[in-house]
């Protein structure tokens, strides 16, 4: 639990039981450790001592790059494997690992996704063509999809995952 105190825009954290756990200022999604004094904690260890909101990762405009397909880990590829999802136009682009792969989705709640006309071009490369295509099977089999800890799931009903994913940035 926690208290606020009076015009300092700070909290006390409280455990189960009443005990004072710590003291903090509060900011713009962070919490500020303070000291036994009230006073903020500064030197070379300050922002050990800041608490920062997690952002969880949103289905679309996000870039999620692919890293099991049928609960095997992917092969090394050409070129990084991911998806992205745009909210314009409902959208849907990326990279089986060696072709760029387009396509459109729908969603429903509470967490249903369907991928429809799915393409990608054509070419061959010397390694991962065998991941790229389950990637490419799989996804004309998705039905929903499942967001833990910066991770994507999709899923089709109650299988396995079909693919999985973890949010980062664009190589």
């Amino acid at each position: 639990t926690f208290t606020w105190i009076q015009n300092d825009g700070a909290v006390a954290l409280k455990d189960d039981k009443g005990a004072a756990v710590g003291l903090y200022k509060v900011g713009e999604n962070r919490l500020f450790m303070l000291d036994q004094n009230g006073a903020r904690i500064t030197g070379a260890l300050a922002d050990k001592y800041i608490l920062e909101k997690k952002q969880a990762a949103r289905l679309t405009e996000t870039y999620w790059k692919l890293t099991h397909v049928m609960g095997q880990p992917l092969a090394p590829t050409q070129r990084e494997a991911f998806l992205t999802f745009k909210d314009d136009g409902n959208r849907v682009a990326g990279s089986g690992g060696c072709n760029s792969i387009a396509g459109s989705y729908e969603l429903k709640p509470p967490n249903r996704l369907r991928l429809d006309k799915m393409a990608s071009t054509m070419m061959a490369c010397a390694n991962g063509m065998d991941g790229e295509q389950k990637f490419l099977d799989v996804l004309g089999k998705v039905d929903s999809y499942q967001i833990t800890d910066n991770r994507l799931q999709l899923l089709r009903a109650r299988m396995a995952p079909l693919a999985e994913f973890v949010a980062t940035q664009p190589k």
